[in-house]
């Protein structure tokens, strides 16, 4: 499951000169944004304690959200570069394991610190972001800039790949719970449905409930720990009498479906900006 090549651009924000060149805001404190951001992950690549990681992270991303695009793909470039993997660690870790598989033992030891070797340290700044109240959606949410970014700027594509390598596995599937989507659902949730469907897309709420209330509709949504309340993937279902030539009647204002009837189901999967 991956974060969505779909995104949308914030506001931008008034914006100074900072670490890098790009545009940034200043802070309470004065320091521009970005300066701030690149602080606390030198803290965070540091021998930070355990009780320290969850506050640090916490401005890393406060500060991140401060950003505008120029300061964001100063930062995406800043890691890439400043986070990457060592080179001579990478050459050394793989003659041993070369020279070990030549010599007959097999190399599974030296395969492990080979695989250390070429885990670039941003994997690890990553991880302890996500240390912060609220952090996985927010990397999802810098995963989705990334991406939008990445269209003029295909330099940027490793971090990408570590996302991706990250949310992949904090986002399997054996985490999500599956819960319809009601009339009495939260409003946040039915404002998530209206937003978000964007293959067959609900002009406003009485559109909405015309999803929602028939006998003959349902709507379902996946969730993850992680998101609260904020769904990953919606799935839409309607039961219809024998076989559609056209999906658009199903989504249309019709009479509910007679039980005993023969019947069909059809449904649509609505992804949210996040997964893919």
């Amino acid at each position: 499951m991956r974060p969505d090549e779909a995104c949308e651009t914030g506001p931008v924000r008034p914006a100074k000169e900072g670490h890098g060149g790009g545009p940034q805001t200043a802070g309470t404190s004065g320091t521009p944004a970005l300066d701030r951001l690149i602080t606390a992950c030198e803290v965070l690549m540091g021998d930070v304690g355990e009780a320290s990681v969850r506050a640090v992270a916490a401005r890393a991303l406060a500060a991140y959200g401060e950003l505008d695009d120029s300061g964001r793909t100063a930062f995406f470039t800043h890691v890439i570069k400043d986070h990457g993997v060592d080179p001579d660690r990478v050459r050394t870790a793989f003659h041993r394991w070369d020279e070990a598989r030549n010599s007959g033992s097999g190399g599974e030891e030296e395969l492990v610190g080979l695989f250390d070797a070429v885990e670039p340290a941003r994997q690890r700044l990553l991880r302890r972001m996500n240390h912060a109240p609220d952090a996985t959606l927010a990397l999802v949410g810098m995963r989705a800039d990334l991406r939008r970014l990445m269209r003029r700027r295909p330099e940027l594509r490793p971090l990408d790949h570590d996302l991706h390598h990250l949310l992949a596995s904090w986002f399997n599937r054996g985490f999500l719970r599956l819960a319809e989507v009601t009339p009495d659902s939260p409003r946040r949730l039915h404002d998530h449905l209206l937003r978000y469907e964007r293959v067959h897309p609900m002009a406003d709420r009485a559109d909405l409930r015309r999803r929602l209330e028939p006998a003959d509709r349902r709507v379902h949504a996946f969730f993850h720990p992680a998101t609260g309340d904020v769904p990953l993937i919606f799935v839409e279902v309607a039961l219809v009498r024998g076989t559609p030539g056209d999906i658009t009647p199903c989504w249309s204002p019709a009479p509910p479906w007679t039980p005993g009837r023969p019947t069909q189901r059809r449904s649509t999967r609505s992804t949210t900006r996040w997964t893919a």
